[in-house]
């Protein structure tokens, strides 16, 4: 791993990773500040009146009487398929594919680093760039409870459900990080990167939509997050957090060999 390339990632990702992260945070301390058990059953109530399939499509269900369900159903319903994701394409297109299009990656290429210790290095940063991200959502997360409403956040299931939000993210990262590396052009790469992600999300919302409907869940990877599994206390959540992580490394294993045998033309 090449740290000076490592470090040079960071200031060249800092400002998106600092708007996408100021942004969601901002979101989530005006949640939290909404939240009251009163006000809370008020949504629920309100909710009830909601056609099924439009509370199951936006993932709504969730919502609940306590500041953690009502995080969950407010967060990782449908935004958290959102800020992540934006973050997560926009950095692996530039930790690869931009470079290769600039031209940036040929002065990579010509220094002493190999091209595995570039992807590997460029890898680390596409992973740390999404973990750094969900730490920090976790503080915001623990600080805003803790400021509002001391005591009444369940912490043990708030940062499990980070943890396998952060799982299903690492997933994703590793479909947009191969894109960059095997695509021919950078558009190409941006738009599978996007794409494919934002396509599991889809055929998420229509499996929700109706049981004749039910069989695309089969076709998205988004079917291993199941946020309600968390708050019941269902084993599944390590199920799929485990799915999620061995689909990530396969996928940034693959994406390191597919940029070495590359044929860059540069």
């Amino acid at each position: 791993m090449s740290f000076s390339l490592f470090r040079a990632n960071i200031r060249e990702n800092r400002m998106i990773w600092l708007v996408i992260s100021l942004v969601f945070t901002f979101y989530l301390v005006v949640v939290t500040s909404l939240f009251s058990p009163d006000s809370a059953r008020a949504l629920e109530d309100f909710m009830d009146m909601l056609p099924p399939v439009v509370m199951d499509m936006g993932g709504f269900n969730l919502m609940g009487t306590t500041l953690i369900s009502t995080l969950a159903g407010y967060l990782y319903g449908m935004i958290i398929f959102m800020f992540p994701m934006i973050l997560s394409a926009a950095v692996n297109h530039r930790l690869i594919a931009r470079k290769v299009d600039g031209g940036s990656m040929a002065y990579l290429l010509a220094t002493p680093n190999t091209r595995r210790k570039i992807a590997v290095t460029q890898a680390v940063s596409s992973m740390v760039s999404i973990t750094a991200f969900f730490a920090v959502v976790v503080a915001a997360t623990l600080a805003a409870s803790a400021a509002m409403f001391p005591g009444m956040l369940d912490v043990p299931k708030a940062l499990q459900l980070n943890a396998y939000a952060l799982s299903m993210y690492l997933a994703f990262g590793g479909i947009g990080f191969l894109a960059s590396c095997a695509a021919a052009d950078g558009r190409l790469s941006l738009g599978l990167g996007v794409g494919i992600p934002v396509g599991f999300v889809f055929l998420q919302m229509v499996a929700r939509a109706g049981a004749d409907l039910r069989f695309f869940k089969y076709l998205t990877i988004c079917t291993l997050f199941d946020p309600d599994a968390v708050l019941t206390g269902d084993g599944f959540v390590w199920l799929g957090m485990a799915a999620f992580l061995l689909l990530a490394a396969a996928l940034y294993v693959i994406a390191v060999r597919v940029f070495e045998r590359r044929d860059l033309s540069i």
